[in-house]
């Protein structure tokens, strides 16, 4: 949609806009302004013949990144949360690595409870603000676009989120933290293949768009397993 603005004086260029007002008739719609000048309205797309885009098309393009994505999957999953409305939310772009060499806070401890579906896996966390203070999170929902542009343009984040090491950490013990496992992922013995090979990556690609998290330090976000509630 473009607006024009015309002034009752007329010039050339005023002309020339009435011409092509002219000519899209049908596309046009006017509106008299307080100021004695004249809004004009053209529907380019109406002009051109193309498409109107449905109501949630518009509303997704409205909207940036996968938020609507993930809100339309997450609608579906009754007394769920989505991971935006938590804590959760952004927290390492709140509270980015300062580059010191000691172990960084806060470190995030996922759990996936329920990973049945392949847009939406549901999972509780528990966030550590240092080595003694921890904060729950309630049950939310985790839900990413199945498209290859989705999958390609976080293709790099999910493989130096799976190599993350540290210095100290529990080992093949697989716990709620403070001290990361050796591993920040998982075996997959759980999932089946198409889960391994679609599901889990959109999963944690999607997690590390919404926590906002980045290599740098040592490991601070890990996956402690699969737990169904």
């Amino acid at each position: 949609m473009v607006t024009l603005s015309t002034r009752p004086s007329v010039s050339c260029k005023a002309l020339a806009l009435a011409l092509i007002a002219a000519s899209l008739s049908g596309c046009v719609t006017t509106q008299p302004q307080a100021d004695g000048s004249t809004r004009v309205n053209i529907s380019l797309a109406d002009a051109l013949g193309l498409p109107k885009p449905s109501q949630p098309a518009a509303q997704a393009a409205a909207t940036p990144g996968n938020t609507t994505v993930a809100q339309a999957a997450t609608a579906t999953l009754p007394n769920v949360r989505s991971v935006s409305a938590t804590s959760l939310s952004g927290i390492f772009t709140k509270y980015p690595y300062d580059g010191s060499t000691a172990a960084p806070f806060p470190r995030v401890a996922v759990t996936v409870t329920d990973w049945s579906r392949s847009d939406c896996w549901t999972a509780k966390a528990t966030i550590w603000w240092n080595a003694k203070k921890s904060e729950p999170v309630a049950p939310f929902a985790v839900c990413w676009s199945q498209s290859l542009g989705f999958a390609v343009n976080n293709a790099a984040g999910l493989h130096m989120f799976m190599g993350q090491s540290a210095m100290n950490t529990s080992g093949n013990v697989r716990g709620e933290g403070p001290k990361p496992p050796m591993l920040a992922v998982p075996g997959n013995q759980q999932l089946g293949e198409r889960q391994m090979q679609q599901d889990f990556p959109g999963f944690i690609s999607q997690l590390i768009v919404s926590t906002g998290w980045e290599p740098g330090g040592d490991t601070n976000m890990w996956l402690v397993g699969y737990k169904k509630q």
